[in-house]
């Protein structure tokens, strides 16, 4: 067996989001500096409300706090808070929009309506649009949570609750008995129960193992990516909360291929350290604005 069995592009991942953009080792003005953060790692400044009517500025602070107290509760309990912003006046929109800026992950889910989802520079703060397939903006939300519920929710509600084996063939090698895994997995996950992961790094696998993985849990409704150290690519399959994730190093080359079976991987989950950090810094946003 030859080492191209390791490195060959899984069939059925998603592959149209970029990764995280790096600094060239060519020459000129892209000269490869190891001690530089990669370009797709986001450095956290901290923002203030932008110039705007004091109307404006009052009705966006008074979201800023709604947020605050937000992230504090679910820190507590960990349940996901919803604050709607459809209604808000436009221009106090847009101040909130400044000030929380654009965090690592971004995640959409396809289906009969579209979810595109942001995270802000706050994790655990996401920025939720709710899209009809012509892209039209049918609702606006911010979700604070661990993950968007919605994201679990697709998952599960827009897969299929089994996994049918291939059938025997003279190419195949370990397709079979990690289809039998995972199918088990899925049935002993639990919610609130840690995932199950499996390497498929260390897996040697044909193509026609990969032809009939695809074949049996091909790619699902959600794809997701995230920048910066932790930098990832997400994507649910068509088997209830199994998912694909890839981890790239800083130059985007994948160096970890795993299957996950349960929840939404760690890499779209915010943690209890994440909401205590947004919350504070919110405070900070606020103090200053």
């Amino acid at each position: 067996m030859t080492d191209d069995v390791f490195n060959r592009p899984n069939p059925m991942f998603w592959h149209d989001i970029e990764g995280p953009d790096v600094l060239s080792p060519g020459g000129g003005d892209d000269v490869f500096n190891p001690f530089e953060l990669p370009k797709g790692v986001a450095r956290f400044a901290r923002p203030v409300l932008g110039p705007g009517a004091p109307a404006a500025q009052a009705g966006a602070r008074a979201i800023l706090v709604e947020l605050s107290h937000a992230i504090a509760a679910t820190a507590a309990d960990g349940e996901n808070r919803i604050i709607a912003l459809s209604d808000v006046p436009a221009d106090v929109r847009l101040l909130v929009e400044d000030a929380l800026g654009e965090g690592e992950a971004t995640v959409l889910i396809a289906g009969p309506v579209e979810y595109h989802i942001q995270e802000t520079l706050y994790p655990g703060l996401w920025d939720v649009r709710t899209c009809a397939p012509d892209g039209a903006q049918l609702d606006r939300l911010l979700v604070i949570g661990p993950t968007p519920l919605v994201v679990e929710a697709a998952a599960r509600d827009l897969a299929d609750d089994a996994v049918a084996l291939p059938d025997d063939g003279p190419d195949l090698m370990n397709v079979r008995p990690l289809l039998v895994e995972i199918a088990a997995r899925m049935n002993d996950h639990r919610p609130g129960g840690a995932n199950h992961v499996i390497s498929l790094t260390n897996l040697p696998m044909s193509d026609a193992d990969l032809a009939a993985l695809a074949g049996a849990i091909g790619g699902g409704a959600i794809r997701a990516h995230t920048k910066g150290y932790g930098a990832a690519r997400v994507t649910s399959t068509r088997a209830r909360g199994v998912w694909q994730v890839e981890y790239l190093n800083s130059m985007g080359t994948v160096i970890l291929d795993t299957i996950e079976v349960g929840g939404p991987p760690a890499a779209l989950v915010a943690g209890r350290e994440d909401f205590e950090d947004s919350a504070d810094r919110l405070i900070d946003l606020i103090a200053v604005s």
